[in-house]
């Protein structure tokens, strides 16, 4: 179990998008810029999401609480445990609403190039 914790804390922690890291604390409310990394969450929303009292850094109860968060979208069953077959679980859910956002992204872009077409 404890090598299961590391794991999720190393993967949330390489999630934390490093430009945040040094965001001035006085724009703590535009903490990071809201880049894409093609898929997933904007930076600066996860950092927001991470930063819960608005101080422009994240603490390590902050973190933690994170930390908690993540564990419990993977522990579908609520057991204390995730297993391999929870893991699939949520990874094919996350496909699957990247591939919806990816589709009507998509979308957009053919509306408007089909709107700069008919001008």
């Amino acid at each position: 179990m404890k090598k299961f914790t590391k794991i999720i804390l190393a993967g949330m922690i390489s999630a934390l998008p490093l430009s945040a890291v040094a965001a001035d604390t006085k724009t703590a409310d535009k903490a990071a810029p809201a880049d894409e990394m093609g898929k997933g969450i904007k930076h600066g929303e996860y950092w927001r999401q991470m930063d819960t009292n608005g101080d422009g850094v994240i603490s390590h109860d902050e973190f933690m609480a994170g930390a908690e968060k993540r564990f419990k979208e993977l522990d579908i069953n609520g057991d204390g445990k995730v297993t391999a077959e929870e893991m699939k679980i949520h990874h094919d859910k996350m496909k699957a609403q990247f591939q919806e956002k990816k589709a009507m992204r998509e979308e957009m872009k053919a509306k408007e190039g089909s709107d700069k077409n008919a001008k």
